[in-house]
């Protein structure tokens, strides 16, 4: 079961990746996509969960008009139930990118390592928070 799931994974990811490139992505295997990508969320794998939500950030960056109720769902359970601390902590993160677009446009979503995409994702929350108290 966890290779199968690894394998949707790795699929999803292959397949966004390919069409991200166009703008006429076709609606039906974007929530495709995102379905596996819900399959991916639920993995025991605390690496593939990492990667999902790193992965779900690049799409949502390139589709904000997708429907991700379902995802902002799982995510926010992530968040708060999730056994692993690094996986709750990147779904909180992930929260706050979901609510707040303009995160996704000042960092560089398509990094490929999920730590530095999450850390840079951080960093940008705490300069954003910090500024506009002064």
């Amino acid at each position: 079961m966890k290779k199968i799931i690894i394998i949707l994974v790795i699929l999803t990811a292959g397949i966004t990746t390919t069409y991200a490139k166009s703008d006429d992505y076709p609606k039906d295997k974007l929530q495709l996509a995102i379905k596996n990508y819900l399959h991916g969320l639920k993995s025991d794998n605390i690496g593939v969960r990492n990667s999902v939500l790193h992965q779900l950030a690049v799409v949502k960056a390139r589709f904000p008009n997708a429907d991700y109720s379902e995802v902002e769902k799982q995510i926010e359970k992530l968040s708060k139930k999730d056994s692993e601390l690094l996986i709750r902590l990147n779904a909180n993160l992930m929260c706050c990118c979901l609510k707040n677009l303009e995160l996704l446009d000042k960092i560089d979503v398509k990094t490929v390592d999920p730590n530095e995409f999450f850390s840079e994702l951080y960093t940008q929350i705490t300069e954003t928070t910090m500024f506009r108290k002064i």
